[in-house]
């Protein structure tokens, strides 16, 4: 009986493996995703400790996504796009994914092209609240470790999804919309510094972009000193401050999402014209001086586009203009067949355009107007 049960167990063992279980080689890919979930989470948690306040933790990756995680010098990427985007917009993220930025879109191109999303992650809320085995910290209370719970959920969710798509890239830093400038400093630096790329294009991930076209665009002028973008003349714009609206700045921004300045911020009453900063493309040599403002404590940061025009001023860029589908006043945009970009547009209507360009159809066909990005 002892033998019989011996062989038993040695055949249980080396028996076939049921239909229902994966191959082995499909367990080992598991294995292996899981230890990358695992190891990006752990970075995410350790990497609050040795990084500067526009340091970037990039979860990125080659392939379709593109380098930059060599030296800037051996790198063949023309164009990095920095798209910036929040913990919760995976939707948004998605459609780019599989849409303007997908693989095909990709390897239509000339050139090169890198991407990544940047999003915010508190990571001190999370090693606050509870260790990496999720165990409590002694002394924290419940409302932090509530906020500690909320901030390691974020923190896996972005892991998993940077480990899946190699196209993420983490500030530490508390995401909401004021946080924005610290992003778009970083997402300069990563794609001069890690890219070394001839041209950087910073974008919401509320906007389809035409690629190809933009490319095209860019590549008629040399690619120094140009700045690319729909232009706002700043004599038609007034320095909105808060007492013209009777609240506070904290107020204000829970209320419209909107900068306003006080004369500490910004003590002129005008502002220079400015690319309007839902998607807007430099020049290596101006990249790299928007991405000193991160060496510059003293200056203040403030509206992202404006910051921009600030900087960049002394230079006299060229501004080449890019046409696109975006309203000053109103919730509703139009669809223009002839336009490179389109702004503020919901994730479904990303899918709309994207599915006309597979059809070789209008880009607008069946398209009146945008709404709600």
């Amino acid at each position: 009986r002892n033998a019989s049960a011996a062989l038993s167990s040695l055949y249980a063992r080396r028996a076939p493996r049921p239909a229902s279980s994966p191959p082995r080689h499909e367990e080992k890919a598991s294995a292996a995703a899981a230890a990358a979930e695992r190891d990006a989470a752990g970075r995410l948690r350790r990497g609050r400790y040795d990084r500067a306040e526009f340091g970037v933790l990039d979860l990125g990756g080659g392939g379709a996504t593109g380098g930059c995680r060599g030296p800037p010098s051996a790198s063949r990427v023309v164009l990095a796009i920095g798209i910036i985007s929040a913990p919760g917009n995976l939707a948004h993220r998605m459609a780019i994914r599989r849409t303007w930025l997908s693989s095909s879109a990709l390897a239509a191109l000339p050139v090169e092209v890198a991407h990544r999303f940047f999003v915010g992650l508190d990571l001190s809320k999370a090693a606050h609240g509870e260790d990496a085995d999720g165990s409590q910290v002694a002394g924290s209370g419940e409302a932090t470790r509530e906020a500690a719970r909320e901030a390691l959920s974020s923190m896996a969710l972005v892991a998993s999804e940077g480990v899946t798509f190699g196209d993420v890239a983490v500030l530490d830093l508390e995401d909401h919309y004021l946080s924005t400038p610290k992003k778009v400093v970083a997402l300069f630096k990563w794609g001069v510094e890690r890219c070394g790329a001839y041209w950087v294009l910073r974008a919401n991930d509320d906007v389809y972009l035409r690629v190809a076209p933009t490319l095209e665009l860019l590549m008629a002028h040399p690619p120094a000193n140009l700045a690319m973008g729909l232009f706002i003349d700043g004599a038609s714009m007034h320095v909105p401050r808060p007492e013209m609206y009777n609240d506070t700045q904290e107020g204000l921004y829970e209320r419209t999402k909107s900068w306003t300045f006080t004369r500490a911020d910004y003590p002129s009453n005008a502002v220079p014209t400015f690319p309007q900063g839902n998607a807007l493309v430099l020049t290596r040599d101006l990249a790299a001086e928007v991405a000193q403002v991160a060496d510059q404590p003293w200056l203040r940061l403030m509206a992202d586009d404006v910051l921009v025009a600030l900087v960049l001023r002394r230079f006299r860029p060229y501004e080449l203009v890019a046409r696109a589908d975006y309203e000053f006043h109103g919730t509703y945009t139009a669809c223009n067949d002839a336009s490179l970009w389109h702004f503020n547009i919901h994730p479904e209507h990303m899918y709309d355009l994207w599915h006309n360009w597979l059809l070789r159809q209008p880009p607008c066909r069946g398209i009146t107007r945008f709404c709600c990005g």
